[in-house]
């Protein structure tokens, strides 16, 4: 089979799908039989080229006709869409339906009605000149989570719900950790990551936090909101407990995890949070919300705690992750055991291509009537 995903690679943002579609894409080249590729429709400017050159798999850095792509990807089984509200996908779609190649759409969180409530107007006018069409049209939606799906627009046809990978590091060493820190990382998109709450929770639990020795660090791009951060920080005297870094990646993001015994993600909406898969992979319960749409696995799994975004809760929360070090190191490696066992790029690849092939195999069937 012969696969082409479709995605901006934005390699100086930390986003998503500048990890998650390299993941897929490389987990499915280690299939026999399958032959993956990425088509970027970011500006190359974009791009690293170490990061670019590092990858396992045929890489187009240059945005352009799926046709005037070097063979077999120049006539692929099916082409992945990932994300929506992306005009350069308006050629490459006309393109694709014009040659009857079938293709997915991986909406990535943009379908929720979370989502469609941010910047509503400009939204409501791409359904209408594009989006509905795009999405109709479509082999099938791809979910990241069931909860991704059941709070997203509806549109019928088919859909399949298989999540985001993650390669595991050699080790997820305990040796930094004291049982007193807490880690965010992630874009400081204040509303969409539950920032705004977060701190509220820390003000709340500030006096508890310093008795009990407790901290927590911030790590994130976007400068503008880390400069707000940094200033609630100091006007609410959380200095002593909470620290605002800029972004962090590679070997420095592996030991700030290492280094930290919670992960915080108390996001309103998201598809299926690659730095939660990340942290969990370094051997770090998590304090979850319900918008990650992870909460409940975690919970059930015993790998960290569920709270509602709500401060009061998320303090309570905090504290009680806390209470004891043994349970909460004990959910940490439940963390790990999860990662191995089914969210590894291999397994979720395995998965992924079942589900591409029911799609070509009714294509099929639906062809030879």
């Amino acid at each position: 089979m012969i696969i082409l995903h479709v995605s901006p690679i934005l390699m100086k943002v930390a986003n998503g799908p500048r990890f998650s579609v390299p993941g897929l894409t490389s987990g499915l080249n280690r299939i026999e039989g399958v032959r993956a590729a990425i088509l970027n429709t970011a500006p190359e400017e974009k791009l690293e080229a170490a990061e670019a050159e590092a990858y396992d798999f045929p890489f187009f850095p240059r945005y352009g006709r799926i046709a005037n792509l070097p063979e077999p990807f120049n006539r692929p089984d099916l082409v992945i869409f990932h994300g929506i509200y992306k005009q350069r996908y308006l050629p490459l779609w006309w393109e694709v339906r014009m040659r009857g190649i079938p293709y997915v759409v991986t909406p990535r969180v943009s379908l929720t009605r979370e989502a469609q409530g941010q910047s509503s107007w400009k939204k409501r006018l791409a359904n209408a000149l594009f989006v509905n069409s795009f999405i109709r049209r479509a082999a099938a939606i791809h979910y990241l989570t069931k909860r991704e799906m059941d709070e997203s627009v509806q549109f019928g046809g088919n859909c399949f719900v298989v999540g985001n990978g993650i390669e595991l590091s050699e080790s997820s060493e305990r040796g930094g950790r004291n049982g007193s820190n807490m880690i965010f990382i992630g874009r400081y998109d204040i509303r969409h990551k539950g920032l705004d709450v977060l701190m509220l929770a820390i003000g709340h639990i500030k006096d508890a936090m310093q008795k009990k020795g407790l901290t927590i660090d911030l790590y994130g791009s976007r400068n503008k909101e880390r400069q707000l951060l940094q200033q609630q920080a100091e006007v609410n005297g959380l200095d002593e407990v909470l620290t605002v870094h800029g972004p962090v990646y590679g070997k420095m993001k592996e030991e700030a995890l290492l280094r930290s015994d919670l992960f915080i993600a108390t996001s309103r909406f998201e598809g299926h949070p690659m730095a939660v898969l990340e942290a969990m992979s370094q051997g770090m319960a998590v304090l979850a919300t319900p918008g990650t749409n992870m909460a409940e696995e975690i919970e059930e799994t015993g790998t960290g705690w569920a709270v509602d975004l709500d401060f009061r809760d998320v303090g309570e929360a905090i504290l009680k992750a806390f209470e004891d070090k043994e349970e909460l190191a004990r959910r940490g490696d439940m963390a790990r055991k999860l990662i191995e066992e089914q969210y590894t790029w291999e397994k979720i690849a395995e998965k992924t291509l079942e589900q591409y092939e029911k799609l070509l195999s009714i294509r099929k069937d639906t062809d030879s009537r």
